[in-house]
């Protein structure tokens, strides 16, 4: 443990922000999926899988590109007056931060494991990535 938290510290340092959970699979402490189930349990969220899905650009421009990949978090669906969001590493602060974004919507907040939401992003950035027509 001394020496993920050693590993933060240093990813701080660099201005990179990892979580600890993160950085223990990248170690191997834990699985990907054991990080999951603890996080789902805490704060009591369903955990997606986000292997097949395709984000679309018209409903992830909901949200600030920039703020959504810093803090690991991404459009699923808007139905109008409900949106689905998934989330890598979710935080008090920023649950209600999209409370007030979305206030005038149900929202439908799920986990999805962080390597498969950096794949969604690719895709977002550049949708061609998954094509063998390269």
């Amino acid at each position: 443990m001394a020496e993920a938290l050693k590993r933060q510290r240093e990813l701080q340092a660099g201005g990179k922000r990892k979580s600890l959970g993160i950085i223990l699979v990248e170690m191997g402490y834990i699985t990907s999926r054991e990080y999951l189930e603890a996080l789902s349990r805490y704060f009591n969220l369903p955990i997606i899988s986000l292997l097949k899905f395709i984000p679309s650009p018209a409903v992830q421009d909901l949200l600030v590109d920039r703020s959504a990949y810093y803090n690991k978090l991404l459009v699923m669906a808007d139905y109008g007056a409900e949106v689905k969001l998934a989330l890598a590493e979710p935080d008090p602060l920023i649950l209600e931060e999209l409370k007030k974004t979305f206030r005038r919507k149900e929202i439908g907040f799920y986990l999805a494991n962080p390597f498969e939401l950096e794949r969604c992003y690719r895709l977002y950035l550049d949708p061609f990535s998954s094509s063998f027509y390269r």
